[in-house]
């Protein structure tokens, strides 16, 4: 039987979809025929050119941070999106669990939604962060009204049958795997690329400011 994948991926810019593509370039390597179902509302585009086998499901998995801009956060909203969000979560998780039935692992990029659906359907999760949205509320201060949100989501992670943490990590905690940072090879050659931005042989640097839900 060839392995089935399902991964659920936070759609909060697109650093997370990025990461979980590189790991699954890298297990197609080793593990040649296994098919990814992938629980995400990160634009299927970005899945296209990445040579995986899989199918796609447009599904809210996590609300993260509303910000009006790269950097500034709307807390209110936020608030409200979570408040809405967990209203519909168990819905979400049901209709994850049926259609991950044949899957044999279920691997979550900082979204606690897949979490819950392996619990559900009796598939072992996989973790793969290198901050939690429970850490990122908890930053906000006291009395901010996350509160239950930080509880909940702390115990929802916890669930998790293995964790891989990836520098640079917010906090380093005990797991199962800590390693450097992943990311997809390139595709383009330097040359082309340098061509395009008209860089010469100067050294550079790209900043790039993410943060906008997708």
């Amino acid at each position: 039987m060839n392995l089935q994948l399902a991964c659920f991926v936070s759609p909060h810019g697109f650093g997370h979809a990025t990461r979980t593509i590189a790991l699954l370039q890298a297990l197609q390597k080793r593990i040649p025929g296994f098919k990814a179902t992938i629980f995400t509302t990160v634009p299927l585009s970005l899945f296209q050119s990445s040579g995986i086998d899989y199918s796609y499901h447009p599904m809210i998995t996590d609300v993260g941070v509303v910000q009006r801009d790269a950097f500034t956060e709307d807390r209110e909203q936020t608030r409200a999106k979570l408040a809405e969000h967990l209203h519909y979560a168990p819905s979400l998780i049901n209709q994850g669990a049926e259609l991950c039935r044949s899957c044999q692992l279920i691997v979550c990029d900082i979204s606690f939604l897949g979490i819950e659906v392996g619990k559900v359907a009796k598939i072992p999760t996989l973790l793969v962060e290198n901050f939690t949205w429970d850490w990122i509320y908890s930053q906000m201060g006291r009395d901010t009204g996350f509160e239950p949100y930080i509880e909940w989501l702390s115990e929802s992670y916890a669930k998790a049958d293995f964790r891989i943490q990836t520098d640079p990590v917010c906090t380093r905690i005990s797991c199962d795997l800590h390693c450097s940072p992943m990311a997809r090879r390139g595709i383009t050659p330097p040359d082309r690329i340098r061509s395009e931005v008209a860089a010469g042989q100067r050294k550079i640097v790209l900043i790039s400011m993410g943060g906008v839900a997708l």
